[in-house]
Formats: C-alpha cells, structure tokens, sequence
C-alpha cells in the first residue's frame, strides 16, 4: 500500500471515530463557560482551558499516573464527572518503546498546529508505523484522597483500548437519568481484565468503570 493510501486510510478511521463517538452530554457539577463568566466579572479574563490546563490521569504498566510525579500510583479513584471529548494520540506502532507521540482533539490538527497526515507522512519515510487512535479525555473533580489531590480538577485520558467500555458506561447513565439528576454522582475507576495485544507481544489492563458504593457518595 502507497504512503497515500495508508494516509487515506488512516483519515478515514479517524473521522470514522469522531461520527460514532456520539457520547451523552455530560453534565456536572459547573459549567467552564458559568466559571469563566464569573472569573471575568471578578477581573480574570483571558481564561482559557485546554490540555495543559490541569494534571493528566494516565495508564503506566499497571497503575493510573500522572506524568511528572511519582506519588501518583493508584489501581482505584473516585471522581465526579464535568465532561468528556475525543482526544487523539499519534503514535509509531512499529516501535513499542518509541517516546514519539502527538495529540489531537480532531484527528486533523494536533494541540501545537501541526498537520496530522504530514507528519503521518514524515514517518512513514523514516520508516516508522503511524498509527492514530481515539482515547477519551475525561474531565473531572479526583475525591475520596487523603493526598494533595483530593478534590483537584484533572483530565483522565481513558486509552483506546478501554475508550467504548467508557462510552458504554456513560450510556448506561444516561439512560439511568443519573448524568441530569445526580450529576454529583461519584464514580469508580478501577483497574480491569489483563488483556493480550493482537500481536501478543504485549498486554495492558482494561479500565473498569462504576458507580462507588453508597458511603463513598457523601464527600466533601
């Protein structure tokens, strides 16, 4: 297959993402744009939230982390949900431990303005496999800690691997009524099944999603 074609493809699949993706509003405890508007009247503009904004919530090995900072290490956290988006991730598939990687929240452009297929290009002639895939960013409120991050605002970037079992859940709120009559509702993430890649050169752990029990609902 030509470098276009695989481009092409490549375009394709994205954009295939972002018309399926259709995941439920998710209403939480403020709205960005209420805050931003009280922020200005209290002589803050300029306010603006994107990826940088906040710590991000990963998956490393075996634990949820946040890149820079050691303390983090949880296999369980409990947040409150404000909201979600797409977010893509380039990567080289042809090299597991290549540190090259580039997000964007359309498939198109990446955060730093960069064109997605020329870069996609630039790789496949030095050689690499790009590869685009969609995780799902999750904004929200960390609770339930005894550490410096009880109650912070974080974005928890769900793999792509895990991306549809989110959706699913965040479904199943939804038609629950729970998204627009509890949207204060406390949720569990957890560490889930231990999978094999296709290849089976490597495995990863799903991400587990519920409801948290009943006495871990009343939080500060």
């Amino acid at each position: 297959m030509s470098n276009v074609n695989k481009i092409e493809t490549n375009k394709n699949e994205a954009q295939e993402s972002n018309n399926t993706s259709n995941l439920p509003s998710v209403k939480g405890t403020f709205s960005l744009t209420d805050l931003k508007e009280s922020l200005a009247t209290q002589g803050f503009n300029g306010i603006e939230i994107d990826f940088s904004s906040f710590p991000t919530v990963v998956q490393k090995g075996s634990q949820f982390s946040i890149n820079g900072d050691s303390s983090f290490c949880d296999q369980v956290m409990y947040i409150k949900l404000i909201n979600s988006q797409n977010k893509f991730v380039l990567t080289d598939q042809g090299d597991k431990d290549s540190d090259f990687i580039k997000y964007s929240y359309d498939g198109i452009v990446t955060v730093d303005g960069e064109n997605i297929d020329d870069l996609k290009v630039a790789m496949l002639e030095a050689g690499k496999d790009p590869v685009l895939r969609r995780n799902l960013e999750v904004f929200c409120q960390l609770v339930n800690r005894n550490d410096k991050y009880n109650n912070r605002l974080v974005f928890v970037s769900i793999s792509a691997t895990s991306a549809s079992r989110a959706s699913g859940f965040l479904t199943e709120l939804a038609l629950m009524g729970t998204l627009k009559n509890n949207p204060e509702t406390v949720i569990k993430i957890s560490k889930g099944a231990i999978k094999s890649s296709k290849k089976g050169n490597h495995s990863y752990f799903l991400w587990q999603f519920d409801i948290a029990d009943s006495d871990l609902q009343k939080v500060a």
